[in-house]
């Protein structure tokens, strides 16, 4: 026989069933309130109101369902246009920051050689002062040939300069010049023999005196 609910259960027992399924949650009154607009549950048999309930159910776990894909689906990430806002600020500071990186980069290696420069000029002068001459040399050769006459006065010395290019150096004895061949490694002969504007330009060291050094701005 089948049994039918009981009008004595009260509100508790109306919605019990409702309340132990937990993917409901809330919806379940709503869908008791609508069985009981379709008939109301008082005479109706179990199996029928369970059946109804059923149906009922799905339909609500799936509106449900559309509803948590829809939040889901506008709340999942950046939009196109707030990706090309944001790439754009991206490359326009790197366009601003990388120049100066680079140019602060080249400043001071030019600064370290410069710094270079005038350590061995000091050790040359040492040098000139006890023998009367400046170490000798056929043709231009690296200042690291230079190590048996200037390492008892300088105890040690950088015979590369900023760029990883070595200084070079020619003397008949009694004058010298010293060169670094600045960012390009490539010797820029004719000498200006005044200020410099660009890495790519020599530094050059007449007798102990700057003779071509870096001015202002340099590029």
């Amino acid at each position: 026989m089948a049994s039918s609910f009981s009008g004595q259960r009260g509100s508790s027992s109306r919605f019990g069933f409702w309340a132990s399924a937990p993917q409901v949650g809330a919806v379940s009154r709503d869908l008791w309130e609508e069985v009981e607009r379709l008939g109301g549950y008082r005479g109706r048999s179990y199996n029928l109101l369970m059946t109804q309930g059923y149906r009922l159910l799905a339909r609500g776990l799936l509106k449900a369902k559309a509803m948590n894909t829809q939040r889901c689906s506008t709340s999942r990430g950046f939009s196109l246009v707030e990706l090309l806002i944001v790439s754009s600020v991206i490359g326009l500071i790197v366009a601003i920051a990388v120049p100066n990186l680079v140019n602060a980069i080249q400043r001071g290696r030019q600064a370290r050689t410069i710094g270079d420069l005038r350590g061995l000029t000091t050790g040359i002068a040492l040098y000139q002062q006890d023998f009367a001459k400046y170490p000798i040399v056929a043709d231009w050769v690296g200042v690291a040939a230079l190590s048996d006459s200037l390492l008892a006065y300088m105890g040690g010395y950088n015979d590369l300069d900023g760029w990883r290019q070595s200084y070079m150096y020619l003397s008949d004895g009694n004058s010298y010049t010293l060169v670094s061949y600045g960012l390009n490694g490539v010797a820029d002969q004719p000498w200006t023999l005044g200020p410099i504007h660009f890495f790519d330009d020599d530094l050059v060291v007449n007798n102990g005196v700057f003779v071509q050094w870096p001015e202002g701005v340099q590029q």
